[in-house]
């Protein structure tokens, strides 16, 4: 894993489905958000299914001569997309100007916020997508690292990350006025981790004290943002919803309802960027395992009693 945030180019490797750089069955470590997603290919019988997999089964390969490549393993997710990709894309402006091809997996494009927010680097005039069954051959990699995952996690600067915002936005343009409360619900993400139990009760509450409820619609990407960006109080479970942080005006608050136990800050730390006031509410965990990944049940009284403030 790089520690630093310099651009380079990576010459003659693959790049497979799975986000992977590999040459000559060595996996560069410029794939991987952290150190122990390397760490598991150390292992026999994983190294040896990657072997198999590609350069067995994926036989073809499609070649390009040079691409931008600023995602990794992890990527494919709201808030690493917005604050992390994004921001390595705005670098690559400077770093790689010459560079109009930008390459991705395949995955990405099932991910509507991708090809929208994208629209908002011109320097990109092309995609390239890798198929599940196959793989790329680059002659020359533009590689924009990511900052270190590790905690305490970096994030990239503000001002990067404030230009990511300015654009984003002005891709969703004015339109009409957003609520000023807003919640948003997990109750349809896709996700096997990190529900809400009584999830049906907190709606109930919130939507009492004039909360609109906001609900998981991958297809339209912009209409997170636009309910964000008039909001004077933004409540959610930890989740890449709270991404949407960026979008509130100053001045804001945002409530997290988080799990107990370790517990990454990046929403309070982007609201901080942002001079939105941030607070959040510890749940209790509903299940046994990683409290990081539990479903979680909201204490009602505390959360009424914290919109009596």
């Amino acid at each position: 894993m790089s520690d630093t945030a310099t651009p380079s180019a990576i010459d003659n490797v693959f790049v497979n489905a799975e986000a992977m750089i590999f040459r000559h069955g060595r996996i560069y470590p410029e794939s991987f958000a952290l150190p122990q997603y390397a760490e598991e290919f150390r292992r026999p019988l994983v190294y040896g299914r990657f072997l198999v997999k590609n350069h067995v089964l994926r036989r073809g390969s499609f070649r390009l001569p040079s691409v931008l490549w600023v995602v990794d393993n992890r990527s494919d997710n709201y808030f690493h997309w917005l604050v992390e990709s994004l921001t390595r894309l705005l670098r690559a402006e400077s770093c790689f100007p010459n560079e109009h091809v930008l390459l991705l997996p395949h995955r990405y494009r099932d991910l509507a916020f991708v090809a929208f927010t994208v629209k908002a680097f011109p320097q990109v005039e092309r995609i390239e997508w890798i198929g599940r069954r196959t793989k790329a051959r680059i002659r020359h990699l533009a590689y924009v690292p990511r900052l270190p995952r590790q905690p305490p996690m970096r994030l990239p600067e503000a001002e990067e990350i404030r230009q990511v915002r300015e654009r984003v936005a002005r891709l969703v343009g004015e339109g009409q006025r957003g609520p000023e409360r807003i919640y948003f619900s997990r109750a349809d993400v896709p996700s096997h981790r990190r529900a809400i139990r009584n999830e049906s009760e907190v709606e109930r509450l919130l939507s009492a004290h004039g909360f609109d409820i906001v609900r998981n619609d991958p297809a339209r990407p912009w209409r997170q943002i636009q309910r964000s960006r008039d909001a004077r109080i933004m409540i959610g479970q930890h989740g890449a919803a709270l991404t949407n942080v960026m979008f509130l005006p100053p001045g804001a608050e945002l409530i997290e309802l988080r799990h107990p136990g370790p517990h990454w800050d990046i929403y309070q730390r982007l609201a901080n960027m942002f001079g939105v006031r941030y607070s959040s509410q510890i749940c209790q965990a509903a299940e046994p395992g990683p409290p990081q990944f539990a479903d979680v049940m909201v204490d009602l009284d505390e959360l009424r009693e914290r919109l009596r403030d």
